[in-house]
């Protein structure tokens, strides 16, 4: 048998492994984003959020500047006290004004969770939990 052959045997094996080894680690990779709860906030107002954040039992969200007609998500742990969603959201100026409240109730063990605050055209907040 040709030297060449066998290197190309060898070429195709070793592709299929790292080919199988990546499919894998994207596979183990979006079913953790499928798994991890969330919260979501969007923006579909006129104004910018300057500073928007939630509060967990135990943990703390900051989702940063939010430009209008935008959305950030942050996935949290599952290991949570029970306890509610607290947001805090400072809009920038021309309002310069802080909006606080309450969104939905958070268990230990909650997978695949999602949290949706939705800052609206009138500036009124939407609280949709799924």
């Amino acid at each position: 048998m040709p030297k060449h052959v066998g290197f190309s045997l060898f070429t195709k094996k070793l592709t299929l492994i790292l080919m199988s080894f990546a499919a894998f680690a994207a596979i183990v990779y979006h079913l953790y984003f499928f798994i991890q709860p969330s919260v979501t906030i969007t923006n579909n107002s006129q104004y910018v959020i300057e500073k928007a954040s939630v509060t967990l039992p135990n943990s703390h969200l900051n989702f940063g500047t939010i430009a209008p007609n935008n959305t950030n998500t942050i996935y949290y742990a599952l290991d949570q006290n029970d306890g509610s969603y607290l947001y805090q959201f400072t809009l920038k100026a021309p309002l310069a004004r802080e909006i606080t409240g309450e969104c939905g109730y958070v268990t230990h063990g909650q997978y695949h969770k999602r949290v949706s605050i939705t800052l609206t055209a009138n500036l009124t907040w939407d609280c949709q939990v799924n």
